[in-house]
């Protein structure tokens, strides 16, 4: 009895510091939380349990069997992992605040890394085929055309924290897909970030809420997409990272007027710094992932 109850304190224990790996992936373009519960063993869990949330237990509700719909919720599984992830997220995100505020171009250089890297981890995914090729390369190019063009300065809104929430946490499940690249493509990065880090309370219910609406709607859809239609949904993801990097270059300010503009490089000290930093980021990727194959937890979606 005593060693049954160790052993469940343990498993507690790995599931809150998987969370709290999780939680710092998920601050993070270019890591994915997804990647890191693969690593740790527990991705097939985790999705089963978001598929029982969002599809067995409202079922039971609607049914009028409270009860049974809340003993069918993994609470043993999820409370410990989410605790994890929260309290990842709120010790980190001033550390990300100050650095987005005072060295951009070096923090950035770091996100262009990670997200460099997880293209070319994606990339080893699909089955190469020239009709796969072609989506990737529209993919790619529609997603640089569109951020040259469209000037994403991320109004703060409820409605805007509603939807980047309903988007972002459907990436943020996806293995080597970061939901908060797909926050930095919305304009919303530094606004939920922000929010975050100032504990905004009715900005952070939006997003939640968004996410949860997210995963009851998209999740399944996801899911299917995947089983059905897999190498063109990966060369529609990889093209849109690879297009993405235009937004995360160092080396350029965002206007008042939503409109960006690239800068020059202060000195060559400060280049070799910022190609340092990215080699770390596309290192620290191929390295995560190398550890997820060496643990055989890898399996395509």
């Amino acid at each position: 009895m005593k060693k049954d109850s160790q052993k469940n304190k343990n498993s507690k224990l790995k599931l809150y510091v998987t969370g709290l790996c999780m939680g710092t992936a998920d601050l993070v373009p270019g890591v994915s939380g997804g990647t890191v519960a693969l690593l740790f063993g527990i991705y097939s869990e985790l999705l089963h349990s978001i598929t029982v949330v969002t599809g067995k237990f409202p079922k039971q509700m609607l049914r009028g069997d409270i009860k049974k719909a809340f003993h069918i919720i993994p609470f043993a599984f999820l409370l410990p992992l989410f605790a994890g992830i929260i309290t990842a997220i709120f010790a980190l995100v001033g550390v990300i605040t100050y650095l987005l505020d005072n060295q951009p171009v070096f923090i950035w250089s770091l996100f262009f890394g990670l997200v460099f890297g997880s293209v070319l981890i994606i990339s080893k995914r699909i089955t190469w085929e020239p009709k796969y090729f072609l989506i990737f390369v529209t993919s790619s190019v529609v997603t640089f055309w569109i951020l040259s063009i469209t000037p994403l300065n991320g109004a703060e809104s409820s409605v805007a924290f509603f939807i980047t929430g309903m988007i972002a946490i459907v990436a943020m499940i996806l293995p080597g897909i970061s939901g908060s690249l797909i926050m930095v493509l919305l304009g919303q990065y530094k606004n939920v970030i922000n929010a975050v880090s100032e504990r905004n309370i009715s900005e952070m219910v939006y997003f939640v809420s968004g996410a949860i609406i997210g995963l009851a709607l998209f999740s399944h859809l996801l899911k299917w997409l995947l089983n059905n239609y897999y190498n063109y949904v990966i060369a529609v993801l990889i093209g849109l990272m690879l297009g993405s990097l235009r937004k995360l270059w160092p080396w350029q300010v965002e206007l008042s007027s939503g409109a960006t503009e690239y800068f020059m490089p202060e000195s060559v000290s400060s280049v070799l710094l910022a190609l340092i930093i990215f080699v770390v980021g596309v290192v620290f990727v191929l390295f995560l992932e190398k550890r997820v194959l060496s643990k055989n937890n890898y399996k395509q979606l």
